[in-house]
């Protein structure tokens, strides 16, 4: 397997998780909290594990994105989010830190919705946003 994860050891362990484990884990509401406050990035699913969203989107996703990890909780965990079921909301550290995703059961529309959300629209240019700017060219 080639390694095509980032450069810092953040980035590495987070890779080797995500390629030892699931695409996405279940967690519980409380859990769910806690993995948002321990992660910069974090695109949540809300609801059945059996919805096109889930199955066509969001594992599709996690299975080719290392730098967001991936959950997936109950339903009646959305409000609690500011989210829907189904449904998916993407979390982050700065600016706007819930973002609500409305496109289609799609992989490629949900990935072309998430990684604008990854650069921050002012910040301080430094290591950690080289490969955001321009490694997508």
């Amino acid at each position: 397997m080639e390694y095509t994860g980032g450069r810092t050891k953040d980035l590495i362990v987070s890779w080797v998780n995500k390629k030892s484990g699931p695409p996405s884990s279940k967690v519980t509401c409380d859990e769910l909290k806690t993995k948002i406050a321990d992660n910069k990035f974090v695109l949540a699913f809300f609801g059945d594990e059996g919805h096109d969203l889930y199955k066509n989107a969001h594992v599709p996703f996690a299975n080719t994105e290392e730098k967001i990890t991936f959950f997936h909780t109950d339903a009646d965990c959305a409000k609690d989010h500011d989210g829907e079921a189904p449904g998916l909301v993407f979390f982050r550290k700065f600016e706007e830190n819930k973002v609500k995703y409305s496109g289609n059961a799609d992989k490629d529309e949900l990935s072309k919705f998430v990684k604008p959300l990854m650069v921050p629209t002012v910040f301080e240019f430094g290591e950690d946003e080289i490969e955001h700017i321009f490694g997508q060219q």
